[in-house]
């Protein structure tokens, strides 16, 4: 499971590749950074450090200054994207925010619905889209 928008190293064919997951309205895609080759040693790097290697390939966490290194064209979001947080209430409004957290989590493993997000660190942001919600709510 993996948000839309989301920064990775994709390890492929013995590279390091900084990536980030894109949906083109049929499918779900690593799309490389603009300049994914001036960070591929410094991805290297950072692979090693979470005890990876290049020998297999896999995905890795990025650091926040890669991701903020990384150069992505404006993610598209949604049209009716509303927060992570309102999505939680709209959909769960009778149970625990840490109940409710839980279960959207669940919808977004078993694919009911896809998280968009923007930002880096701290500044991380989720959204969901407005209709999917509500969809999940008439079943």
């Amino acid at each position: 499971m993996i948000d839309i928008g989301m920064i990775v190293i994709q390890v492929k064919g013995g590279s390091a590749i900084v990536t980030r997951c894109e949906f083109d309205g049929d499918q779900v895609q690593l799309v490389p950074a603009a300049n994914a080759g001036q960070l591929a040693e410094r991805a290297a790097r950072v692979v090693a450090a979470q005890d990876g290697t290049l020998d297999e390939d896999g995905c890795s966490l990025c650091s926040d200054e890669l991701q903020e290194a990384a150069v992505f064209p404006p993610l598209v979001l949604p049209n009716d994207a509303i927060p992570y947080h309102e999505a939680r209430a709209l959909r769960y409004p009778d149970v625990s925010a840490n109940d409710g957290w839980r279960l959207l989590h669940d919808d977004q493993r078993v694919d009911r619905l896809r998280v968009y997000r923007t930002g880096v660190g701290i500044a991380t942001r989720r959204f969901i889209s407005r209709a999917t919600i509500e969809g999940l709510m008439r079943r």
